[in-house]
C-alpha cells in the first residue's frame, strides 16, 4: 500500500506558493522531482536541463532549485560551479 504524501500547498509569509526550478539532464530525473516536488506543495516553476537552462533566455529560478544527488548528474555538478 503506498502512502498519500500529497501536502497543503506551501506558501512563504505573504500568502505566495513557493516555487521551484528543477534542472537535471535526464529526462526521467526531471519528472521524478516535478512530481515529488508537486506532491510536497510546491508549484514547479519551470524544469530543464541546464545546458537549455544556461543557454536560453535569462529567467528567474524559483525559491528553489535543486539538482539531482551526487553521481547522477555530472554536467549539472560541473554547470553548478562555473
Amino acid at each position: 500500500m503506498q502512502q498519500d504524501f500529497l501536502y497543503e500547498p506551501i506558501c512563504n509569509a505573504a500568502g505566495c506558493q513557493l516555487t521551484v526550478t528543477v534542472l537535471a539532464d535526464r529526462d526521467y530525473l526531471r519528472e521524478e522531482m516535478c512530481a515529488d516536488a508537486s506532491s510536497a506543495g510546491f508549484r514547479v516553476l519551470d524544469n530543464c536541463s541546464l545546458e537549455e537552462y544556461a543557454q536560453g533566455p535569462l529567467t528567474a529560478l524559483g525559491d528553489l532549485a535543486p539538482t539531482p544527488p551526487k553521481g547522477q548528474n555530472t554536467v549539472a555538478k560541473a554547470s553548478i560551479q562555473l
